[in-house]
């Protein structure tokens, strides 16, 4: 069979993952599935098949986006880490044509493929109002895989001493689509004719591929907009008032652009469409839905992070929603220079800071390098720790903490290769989300979370399977507290007490993480007495028990020091 992905939606996806995790889950298909993911450096390939009559990870492998392909066509990237799955396996998946379906005789071809692209909808905000339209387009961008590289208010055209100049400097960014969002009712008769004629201008000036026009607001202001625009070839319009059915309506103009763009000559992804059968999805939403299983089989909250070479995803995902989050702070290209600086505040004084940006700029050329001493390991983690950081104040009133629960943090992506790993790793991770609680921290070792996500649309038994057995590798449980300790002041003692009644010992000193050993397959009860005024998530000076597992990295037990970071600092780190 060809196994053709509709575009996903979160609140489906999840919804259809709901039946088969109470019971046993069957699997819509009976053969291999492959899993494609094309990121800003890389191509990468995942090969599913059944193993003793469940479906299992059972191969992967990846191929680098050349600098010419990241600019058009991609569909050399895909064919060389599909190319690296056959050879690893020995099984012909694809011929001169694209993927073989239907599975064959000689194991060969494919009952399932899809494709997830992480390349997010870049988006310009041009707002003539503070009304309904921007509460809806601000619910709407929440579930999506977007990414706002500009906002333009009103009020800014109208007094600045250029707006035709804005503008244009804002579409220069090379958003794929321009959103207006209209004024509301009370707001009927504010002057939005000047911001609007300077769109139209600014738009004739922009080189093609130009931006599509989403407008969101009152109709009778679209109707200004689409004389003002007259024949724009790309004009859309969606009315405000209605909640659920204006935000639906959102989405969907949204994410037709984005299908759109991809597509199109400039977006280079229409070779790859006819070669794989599939239509792409963005992998930012596909991971949501994921962790929305994830969240509904655990009972928690579960934030996941995907560290890519040009963007950092952070996703939030409870049950019923999922927020996604996503900035131009990826370890790789052009974005590590906005960090460099923070990067440099957190190493060593011994370190010299040419050597630091000798190798950022080698990441940079070489995005896929995978670092060679400990120093390169010491600067990786320090760019993701920014990397994550930088996405958090565009997740304002979204704590990543955990009250009297066990909490799940899922970390992925590329640039997490450089951060080793290593228990420093796991701390740079918590620290970049500035998490508190007690919570599991796992990787997504073998990226499969994306694909399973859009798989969970066509074979949700499947997709749960290979998720259960092999989606995530548990790293460490963490307890992360808080309070007002000096650094190296006693913040509370923990005890760990094995099944076999072998008893273990730390003292919890502020900004000094502890570790006590917990492999990945055993289970322990973990006493934590704190001190008067520290909280590790059941209230100030509450003592905590419960029973915990381990991982590769066992316990990590630490308390930051007022505001400073977790995790240890080189000596003579300013």
């Amino acid at each position: 069979m060809r196994a053709v992905v509709r575009r996903p939606e979160s609140e489906r996806v999840a919804e259809q993952a709901r039946a088969p995790a109470a019971g046993e889950p069957e699997g819509a298909i009976e053969g291999p599935a492959l899993l494609l993911e094309v990121g800003g450096t890389a191509s990468r390939a995942t090969l599913l098949d059944r193993v003793a009559g469940r479906h299992r990870f059972v191969a992967s492998g990846a191929a680098p986006m050349m600098p010419a392909q990241a600019a058009g066509d991609v569909i050399l990237s895909i064919r060389g880490a599909v190319g690296e799955v056959e050879r690893v396996t020995r099984r012909r998946l694809a011929d001169s044509a694209g993927l073989v379906y239907p599975e064959r005789s000689d194991g060969g071809g494919l009952d399932a493929a899809v494709v997830t692209v992480g390349a997010p909808l870049r988006v310009t905000l041009l707002t003539l109002g503070n009304g309904q339209a921007s509460a809806q387009v601000q619910a709407a961008l929440d579930g999506l895989s977007a990414l706002v590289v500009d906002v333009v208010g009103v009020e800014v055209v109208q007094a600045g001493a250029s707006p035709l100049e804005r503008l244009v400097g804002a579409l220069g960014q090379g958003p794929d689509v321009v959103l207006v969002l209209g004024p509301s009712e009370r707001e009927a008769d504010k002057p939005t004719d000047v911001a609007m004629k300077c769109l139209a201008k600014a738009l004739e000036l922009t080189e093609r591929p130009r931006p599509a026009v989403l407008y969101v607001g009152p109709p009778e202001v679209g109707v200004r907009l689409h004389d003002l625009l007259g024949q724009w070839e790309d004009l859309r319009t969606v009315d405000s008032r209605g909640s659920p059915e204006a935000r639906a309506a959102i989405r969907g103009e949204l994410r037709t652009i984005w299908q759109e763009r991809l597509a199109s000559e400039a977006g280079g992804f229409g070779p790859a469409q006819s070669w794989t059968g599939c239509q792409m999805v963005p992998t930012a939403e596909c991971f949501a839905a994921a962790l929305r299983f994830l969240a509904l089989r655990r009972g928690c909250q579960v934030w996941g992070v995907d560290v890519g070479s040009s963007t950092t995803c952070l996703v939030r995902a409870t049950a019923e929603t999922a927020s996604i989050h996503v900035q131009e702070a990826g370890v790789a290209r052009r974005i590590q220079w906005a960090l460099a600086d923070k990067v440099l505040g957190q190493l060593a004084t011994g370190v010299d800071p040419d050597s630091v940006r000798d190798y950022l700029w080698n990441r940079c050329v070489r995005p896929w390098a995978i670092p060679e001493t400990p120093e390169e390991q010491m600067i990786g983690r320090a760019l993701a720790r920014e990397a994550i950081r930088s996405v958090r104040p565009t997740a304002r009133g979204l704590n990543c903490a955990w009250r009297r629960q066990i909490g799940l943090v899922v970390a992925r992506g590329g640039g997490l290769q450089s951060v080793g790993h290593s228990s420093d790793a796991a701390w740079a991770i918590a620290d970049g989300l500035g998490a508190s609680g007690v919570f599991e921290l796992a990787l997504d070792r073998h990226h499969m979370l994306p694909g399973l996500g859009a798989l969970a649309s066509i074979a949700p038994g499947a997709a749960v399977e290979a998720l259960l057995a092999d989606g995530l590798t548990p790293m460490a449980t963490m307890v992360v507290g808080a309070g007002h300790a000096g650094p190296g002041e006693r913040v509370a003692l923990a005890e760990l007490r094995g099944l076999d009644g072998l008893r273990r010992q730390t003292v919890v000193l502020a900004g000094q993480p502890a570790s006590l050993p917990l492999g990945a397959s055993e289970v322990a009860d973990l006493t934590l007495t704190p001190e008067r005024g520290a909280d590790f998530g059941w209230g100030r000076g509450a003592a905590v028990e419960m029973r915990v597992r381990g991982g590769r990295l066992g316990l990590l037990v630490g308390a930051r020091a007022g505001a400073a970071r977790m995790g240890p600092r080189p000596d003579g780190a300013k």
